[in-house]
Order: structure tokens, then C-alpha cells, then sequence
């Protein structure tokens, strides 16, 4: 049977379970499912009857895709719940699950931390320019299946460093790579120039300079060093083993 919600409907008294209305899922949003319980119901063991009422109710619920608001009572005079049946098809049961008051339901609404700004067309000119300019310095004419697209300063470095293997030279250094790099990097004034007017960027044409060699980013660790005061410390220990020795 169902219930007309007023005042009454919200009094606890016996245990009971009793169906207040039914709604679509889709009326039930994840929001209002944050409460405190979540049971699955069966119907009793040996009891036919019960059986299948519950079977009907089961497909009746998935058939026209509707969830049974219901009100819960556990025990005599307990707290009251409303909730939420919704069929369980896999388990061949009825999920239950408590609903929030309204008070708990809160959806937030956050600020956009971005806000859209539109820029001048003649600036927005220059820096698609400037962008196609440093694209075309990259060629990509050349793929290798096993790494991919393979630019030519890519291909002068794998050149270089296999022909110091082959050729006995000693292993290739990075710094041998980095001023090699530098070298093949061909960036005018002017596009220099460009780059810092458009954009917030620190350019140095001579990067290799300031990179810090092996040994300088390897520090050896210092040597403890005594002190007057340990090296009074240590006599005194060194006096007082003599002293034992002696009197043995």
C-alpha cells in the first residue's frame, strides 16, 4: 500500500517496512544517497508467498525502471529512516539505502579560476606567426619505425656518438652532445628578439656555458677534521686503558 506523506509519516512506532511512493532512477541522484545505512533484503527462507510478491516487485521495478522510496523502522519505537529500494538483478535482492535530509544535501558551486579574455587580433597575428616561424625550423621529414619521427639534429647526434665508438675515440661525453646541440642551433637575432617580445622567456644563446662538468656537480664529502677538545677526549681514554694495562 502507499502512504500519503504528512506529519505522520515521519512518527517511528513497530518495525515495518512501508512504501511511501514510487519515481523513476533516474529522479534519484547520487547526492541524496549519502546516509548512514545500506541493507539488502530477501524475502524469508521457506515462504512462498512472500517469495513471490517479492519476485513480482523485483521485476515490476527493473521492467519499468522505477526505485521504491520506503519508510524503515529496525526495532519498536527506533529511529525512523526513509530510504531508497532499488533491485539488486545480480544478487536477486532489494538494496536499501538511507536517504540524507534535506539540510545534508549540498552541491557545491566552484568560481572559475580562469577567466576567458579575448586578445587583440593584430596581436594574436604575430604570435601565430612567430610559432608557424620556430615550427618550420624542426624538420621532420625523416621517420625511423623504431623511434618515431627523427629530425636532423637527432640524427647528428646518434651520427656523432657512434662514430666515437666505432672509431675508438673514448666514450661520448654529455658535454660533447650539449655543445654539439648549440652548434646546430641556428636562432637570428631578430627571431630572438621576437620571442622575448611575445613572451615571458629568459633566452640564452649560450646555455652549454653555465652547465656545470661531472666534477663540479660531485663534491667530495669533507674529511672530519678533530678538534682540540675531541683530541683531549681521546688522551684521556688512551691514559686511563694504559693505567688498566698496568695494573694487570
Amino acid at each position: 500500500s502507499v502512504f500519503t506523506l504528512d506529519e505522520t509519516t515521519y512518527e517511528t512506532g513497530d518495525r515495518c517496512l512501508q512504501l511511501l511512493v514510487f519515481c523513476p532512477r533516474e529522479n534519484i541522484l547520487p547526492v541524496y544517497l549519502v546516509g548512514q545505512g545500506t541493507d539488502i533484503i530477501f524475502p524469508e527462507d521457506g515462504d512462498e508467498q512472500a517469495a513471490l510478491k517479492f519476485d513480482a516487485l523485483m521485476k515490476s521495478l527493473v521492467n519499468t525502471q522505477t526505485v521504491a522510496i520506503v519508510k524503515k523502522v529496525r526495532t519498536k519505537n527506533a529511529k525512523l529512516t526513509l530510504g531508497v529500494l532499488s533491485p539488486d538483478v545480480e544478487r536477486q535482492g532489494l538494496i536499501f539505502t538511507e536517504l540524507c535530509f534535506a539540510d545534508d544535501i549540498s552541491i557545491p558551486h566552484f568560481p572559475l579560476l580562469i577567466k576567458e579574455t579575448s586578445a587583440e587580433e593584430g596581436t594574436m597575428t604575430e604570435n601565430d606567426a612567430l610559432i608557424d616561424e620556430l615550427i618550420s625550423l624542426k624538420s621532420i621529414d625523416e621517420f625511423n619505425p623504431m623511434y618515431g619521427p627523427v629530425d636532423s639534429k637527432t640524427r647528428i647526434f646518434r651520427d656523432h656518438v657512434t662514430q666515437k665508438i666505432v672509431s675508438g675515440e673514448g666514450k661520448p661525453r654529455i658535454q660533447d652532445n650539449v655543445d654539439l646541440f648549440f652548434n646546430q642551433v641556428n636562432f637570428t637575432e631578430g627571431l630572438i628578439k621576437k620571442i622575448q617580445n611575445q613572451f615571458p622567456l629568459a633566452i640564452k644563446k649560450e646555455a652549454a656555458s653555465d652547465r656545470p662538468s661531472g666534477m663540479q656537480v660531485f663534491r667530495k664529502r669533507v674529511k672530519n677534521v678533530d678538534t682540540a677538545t675531541d683530541k683531549s677526549d681521546k688522551k684521556i681514554k688512551l691514559d686511563e686503558v694504559n693505567e688498566m694495562k698496568e695494573e694487570k
